[in-house]
């Protein structure tokens, strides 16, 4: 498995995995492709957001996990501290170690 940030260009593929997410927390039907890609276009790769998505890609370069998280300030000693709001494995990888990796 390869993880890495995840980039605009990867918008559709995370619209199918935010898609899956919905639908299982929210029921099907929940959100459309098009709805989603929009949202991700408009608000996760927005230059504002403070949100970052971590990809989680299979051997063949598929995205089947994705992590979104935030650096939030201040922090003890002047640091920041990690806010990860969603960690999210497709069906058909899970029991595959996405979620430790």
């Amino acid at each position: 498995m390869n993880i890495v940030i995840c980039r605009r260009a990867d918008r559709l593929a995370l619209a199918l995995i935010f898609v899956e997410m919905n639908d299982y927390y929210f029921g099907d039907n929940s959100i459309s492709v098009a709805e989603m890609t929009s949202f991700l276009e408009h608000h996760l790769f927005s230059e504002f957001s403070g949100v970052t998505g971590v990809c989680c890609r299979d051997e063949n370069g598929m995205i089947v996990g994705v992590t979104t998280f935030s650096l939030m300030y201040p922090a003890p000693y002047a640091t920041g501290q990690i806010y990860m709001k969603e960690r999210f494995v497709t069906a058909s990888a899970r029991g595959m170690g996405v979620g430790q990796a």
